[in-house]
């Protein structure tokens, strides 16, 4: 039998060589068939010397390899034979994909297995070296070649379409999760379909198992490569834009006035009696806010878009320890835009998805340990430090994100269909729950914990205290312990993860071993998967963080008597100081050095004294003197301090405000129009106190939004949303004169012009150039002009330059904000706009 084998591939071989594929292909067609049946009595009479001497994979480079390779050569080079080479691609292929599924089906009748057994085994190796466990491990392989032969079909069909061959290699990495193989496969298929972020996670699991794929290191520096070049691109682009904005910004700063660069701004109540000063900057300063305001702007899809971006560069750092000088500036962009991305309900991506990050990080932290073996234990090295730094500060942002909709979830009555919790908590929780495996396994690792303060985002807040806040709010969901169970019994079946299946041989977490949990046939997966992953991650932090040594968490009374979990990490974080704060502190300082000078001299003076009585008393007056004029040159210095704080602190304007009409943009229409009814209809003595001024441009822009149109989210259920209360806002506006009680509104062009009807809305003499929140600006502008409290601005040389407005603009745009601060035009949001004016907002 293997002499004919032998015979078969030396003439398949010479064929092949020569280039007579065409004129000897009923002959490939009798030598492959002959090596197939060959093949396939081996694998059913003698499977262990098949498993020694790889007969499959030999098998696959006999029969189908080398031909296809062979006939996608040919089909490259010969554009005129193409359909001739395509048409015997398919032909094996197809044959190939038939005899492999009829191979599986035999192999199972023989060995008496079932496959779909051995599938979602979570990492558990196969006992021994059975016949069964030989055959299923040649299963394996032979699905792994069906995945080849399904993207082969694709390639020739010049298709992208490779779901099948997907499904095939998810087969195979399930039957044995430790050979990388199948994840170098799937790694494959990702660059096809260009997710590169999917690429880099499965040539990373194919590293990661017990049998590495080592080629899959060389993809990876070829992937980070490729994404370091596109991320310095992308950036040097944002650069020049952000330097543009800025040249702008400082052309605003410069309207204002040079005097001085704060307003003060006296807000007065129409109905009488009630005052409010406000200081206001009349050119706001930018800081890197301004980064996290316009990432919010954005849609969900671009921020994630970004995020992927910056996530593998940031990785790519880790992975080749190469330009480390700017790592914290990129994490930080990272965490920025990943702290952003989760702010979205809901959430953009799936829990997959945060698997493969997390898993991407615990890649990132065990390939940049010290490789010393005696060093490594209790050790880190610098780059696994900016690791565990970076992977922990992402681990807090998940953690702070699922407390928050926690509270909102106990402040918010409980919905009937609720798993019992939110859709989006749903998605935190198993990122959550292997971050929690992984930290179990690995103490050694981060404890004691490193200090993440120089790459903080957001709030304040360290992953610990953070982590103690989720352990305190799960213990006060009412989730159902009762439906897990340690013991099989009668009607039972065992609950598996899914996270812990798609994790499974992934040599991190192979040291966590998954304690089997049992439930009821008639309980819903879903529901018990919470409940398993909620009682995890409360063991995690209620007995294995105090527990730890040092601990990390401990059960303390608070002020009320109630027993919560708080953080006992210590964490220095320097109080953040004002400038004013910095100036005292200097003087404190020269203060302090006048203090060790005059000690100093007073100690030189004592030990000349001792030394030399007999000085003339005119050295120590000239001794004096030159004490006095240091002393007066100290005060001069810090004299001029002050006035440049105080000049500084003067105020360049004055304005008086007293709120008569109110200019909304066309977001508070959408989001606040309850509030703005009750803005319209508020009186005092029959008299309306506010007049809702309605610019022509939103009134354009609520009918293209009722019409579908300029609404630039993916989520159709937002964009029926939006579309909604864009047509129930224009309903109100063109019903006004029928409302009970009144409403007191009148629609305005660009330039100040009241006009009665809301069925136009295109102005004449209109600049087509103008963006529409210049527009609404320059309405705003205009009917100040024409108000009689233009006619009482004051201006005194040396004074503040005093003015009085009865217009205000609602928005909570924050670059329209910032455009009507430098054209002295008072603007506040809608619903600090309310609460300031005393109004009901509950009866919205």
């Amino acid at each position: 039998m293997l002499m004919d084998v032998a015979s078969a591939e030396y003439e398949m071989m010479y064929i092949l060589q020569a280039g007579m594929v065409f004129e000897y292909w009923q002959r490939i067609s009798e030598l492959r068939l002959l090596l197939g049946n060959i093949f396939r009595a081996l694998l059913t009479t003698d499977i262990k010397f098949c498993e020694h001497e790889n007969m499959e994979q030999y098998m696959w480079k006999l029969l189908y390899y080398n031909i296809i390779e062979y006939l996608r050569k040919g089909m490259a080079e010969s554009p005129a034979s193409k359909d001739k080479f395509k048409k015997l691609i398919l032909e094996i292929v197809d044959d190939g994909m038939k005899y492999l599924e009829q191979t599986l089906e035999l192999l199972e009748q023989v060995y008496k297995f079932k496959l779909k057994n051995y599938y979602n085994s979570v990492g558990t190796p196969l006992k021994s070296k059975s016949y069964t466990t030989l055959a299923v491990m040649s299963c394996q392989k032979l699905l792994l070649f069906l995945g080849d032969l399904s993207r082969y079909k694709e390639q020739a069909n010049e298709s992208n379409n490779y779901g099948l061959a997907r499904q095939w290699y998810i087969k195979a990495h399930q039957l044995n999760p430790r050979n990388g193989r199948p994840y170098n496969q799937l790694a494959v298929l990702a660059v096809f379909a260009k997710r590169k972020v999917d690429a880099v996670y499965y040539y990373m699991r194919s590293l990661m198992a017990s049998i590495p794929v080592l080629s899959s290191r060389e993809s990876l520096l070829s992937l980070f490569d490729e994404n370091r070049k596109k991320y310095e691109s992308t950036e040097q682009k944002r650069r020049v834009e952000r330097e543009a904005k800025e040249k702008e910004r400082m052309k605003e700063k410069e309207i204002g006035n040079s005097y001085g660069r704060l307003r003060r701004e006296v807000w007065i109540h129409p109905g009488g009696g009630k005052r409010v000063h406000r200081t206001t900057s009349t050119a706001q300063s930018y800081d890197s806010n301004s980064e996290d305001d316009e990432l919010a702007t954005i849609s969900s899809l671009e921020v994630n878009k970004r995020f992927g971006m910056s996530f593998l560069h940031v990785h790519g750092k880790l992975f080749t320890k190469t330009g480390m000088e700017s790592f914290q500036e990129a994490a930080i962009q990272m965490l920025r835009e990943f702290r952003v991305m989760l702010q979205h309900s809901p959430i953009p991506i799936d829990y997959t998805r945060f698997i493969q990050l997390l898993a991407l990080n615990m890649f990132a932290i065990d390939n940049t340990q010290l490789k010393n073996e005696p060093l490594e234990s209790g050790y880190r090295s610098t780059v696994q430090e900016f690791a565990l730094i970076v992977s922990l500060q992402m681990f807090n942002l998940i953690v702070d994100r699922c407390v928050q909709l926690l509270k909102e979830q106990h402040s918010e009555p409980q919905q009937n269909n609720m798993l019992i919790v939110s859709e989006d908590v749903q998605v935190l929780l198993p990122a959550i729950k292997i971050w929690c495996d992984w930290l179990l396994c690995h103490s050694g690792v981060w404890n004691p914990p490193p200090s993440c303060r120089d790459f903080r985002v957001g709030q304040t807040g360290d992953p610990w205290s953070r982590l103690a806040a989720l352990v305190n709010a799960l213990e006060k969901l009412n989730w159902k312990q009762d439906v897990l169970s340690s013991t099989q019994h009668e009607d039972y079946e065992l609950v598996r993860l899914p996270e812990d299946i798609t994790l499974g041989g992934f040599l991190p977490l192979m040291s966590n071993a998954q304690e089997r949990v049992y439930i009821s046939k008639d309980t819903d997966v879903e529901l018990s998967c919470i409940c398993l992953r909620i009682s995890k991650i409360l063991f995690f932090g209620t007995v294995f963080l105090c527990g730890v040594d040092p601990p990390v968490l401990k059960l303390h009374k608070n002020e009320s008597g109630e027993s919560e979990y708080i953080s006992v990490v210590e964490i220095p974080s320097p109080p953040v100081q004002s400038d004013g704060e910095m100036c005292v502190e200097s003087f404190s300082s020269d203060s302090a050095e006048e203090s060790e000078d005059s000690g100093l001299n007073e100690d030189s003076c004592s030990t000349s004294q001792s030394c030399s009585a007999g000085k003339s008393e005119i050295q120590g007056l000239l001794h004096r003197k030159m004490q006095l004029e240091k002393s007066q040159k100290r005060q001069e210095r810090r004299q001029k301090q002050v006035q440049t704080i105080l000049q500084q602190n003067q105020f360049s304007v004055e304005m008086e405000v007293k709120p008569h009409y109110l200019v909304a943009d066309t977001n508070c229409f959408i989001d606040f129009l309850p509030q703005v009814q009750i803005i319209a209809q508020t009186t005092i003595a029959q008299q309306h106190l506010y007049t809702l001024m309605v610019p022509l441009v939103v009134l354009k822009e609520l009918d293209g939004l009722s019409r579908g149109q300029k609404i630039s989210s993916t989520r159709p259920e937002y964009a029926v949303k939006i579309s909604e209360a864009a047509k129930t806002a224009l309903e109100f506006l063109r019903s006004r004169d029928n409302i009970s009680p009144p409403v007191a509104i009148r629609c305005v062009t660009t330039k100040g012009t009241i006009v009665k009807s809301t069925t136009f809305t295109q102005e004449q003499d209109d600049d087509e150039g103008m963006k529409n929140d210049d527009r609404i600006l320059a309405t705003c502008l205009n009917l100040c002009a024409k108000s009689h409290t233009s006619k009482m601005e004051q201006t005194v040389e040396g004074q503040p330059r005093k003015i009085y407005r009865e217009v205000v603009l609602l928005t909570r745009d924050r670059n329209l904000r910032v455009k009507a601060h430098a054209r002295d035009m008072p603007v506040r949001e809608l619903p600090n706009f309310m609460q300031w004016a005393g109004l009901d907002v509950s009866l919205a």
